[in-house]
């Protein structure tokens, strides 16, 4: 059994190894294939890094520098440059004037502008038809998604590589309380029986300053904007470890954090000897209760312990010996 085992192992890594190189070298044959190494793009005579801004400008409506540098994942600098040669040649004007420093200021796509997008479009049109001229409608709704589908992947990664998940600091217990009561209050949880009014609101560092508590927070630029903690289950089996406060602000929402906060949360659990993981939450959220049954929890037909949040009206739990899906 275990000769099998290994020999399974053997075969998943040679698979994966397989599959991250050729997804490699299909990443490189795009980016050969689309011109995106050539200095210019015809027929327009645009550099590519020109022609990305205008595109981007025309789906936004307008942006200032900050904005596109933003958008194209570009430096601040090259941004301006950017904009600056793309007013210079008529192809964007000025939306707003409030000056000459073009990174205070929007753009909006020009006439000019606009035939030259007409063109772009035209072109990828006619490069998509020729590509395509001998596939059916599901090949290419099928690279359609594929290719939409690893987009979002690719921005979300780089959005949440914005944030990190640390232990929480003696002097952020109320900045973190602030967000759980931020959080509760936007889904109308902040009455009586539930944790809005939880006495260790009032400094969360030293309620979990205990062996077998741990508190994280997940920040962005050093301000935080979630979190979440465990600790023992007061009134439950033995072993059994309670996972507290998981919030987020929405604008760390859609990222994977929190899946990727639950994960941290139950290796720490796993760490201090944590057999199984209750949390309690609210029907009516449902994406924190989805969240929950896809990373192995169940539901129970009553609370369990001894929380003192009589208003939470779903109540989950899963084992812990096998360790979680993937990683911190």
């Amino acid at each position: 059994m275990q000769a099998f085992m290994c020999a399974t192992q053997v075969y998943e890594a040679q698979t994966q190894e397989e599959t991250w190189s050729r997804l490699r070298e299909a990443q490189r044959i795009l980016v050969r294939e689309l011109g995106a190494l050539a200095e210019t793009w015809q027929p327009s005579g645009l550099s590519s890094l020109a022609c990305q801004a205008l595109l981007a400008v025309e789906a936004q409506g307008r942006l200032n520098v900050s904005q596109l540098a933003e958008v194209l994942v570009i430096e601040m600098s090259t941004a301006s440059r950017t904009v600056k040669a793309l007013l210079d040649a008529g192809l964007l004007t000025s939306a707003a004037a409030t000056g000459d420093d073009t990174r205070t200021r929007f753009v909006r796509v020009s006439d000019s502008g606009r035939q030259t997008l007409a063109e772009l479009h035209a072109r990828a049109d006619a490069q998509l038809a020729s590509v395509f001229a001998e596939q059916d409608v599901t090949a290419l709704r099928t690279v359609r998604d594929g290719l939409e589908h690893y987009a979002r992947l690719l921005y979300r990664h780089r959005l949440r590589d914005a944030f990190s998940i640390d232990p929480l600091a003696p002097d952020e217990g109320l900045a973190m309380a602030s967000v759980v009561r931020s959080v509760l209050a936007e889904i109308h949880a902040a009455g009586p029986g539930t944790a809005y009014h939880d006495a260790e609101l009032s400094d969360l560092h030293a309620a979990y300053a205990g062996k077998r508590k741990r508190f994280f927070v997940v920040r962005r630029g050093g301000r935080i904007v979630g979190g979440g903690g465990l600790a023992p289950l007061k009134g439950s089996q033995r072993g059994t470890c309670a996972l507290r406060k998981l919030t987020l602000l929405p604008e760390a929402r859609g990222l994977g954090l929190g899946r990727r906060l639950l994960r941290h949360l139950l290796i720490e659990a796993q760490g201090l000897g944590f057999k199984r993981a209750y949390v309690e939450t609210f029907e009516r959220t449902q994406v924190a209760r989805l969240l929950y049954l896809s990373e192995g929890f169940e539901l129970l037909p009553q609370p369990e312990g001894s929380r003192g949040h009589a208003a939470c009206d779903c109540w989950l739990a899963r084992p812990l010996a096998a360790a979680p899906k993937g990683a911190r």
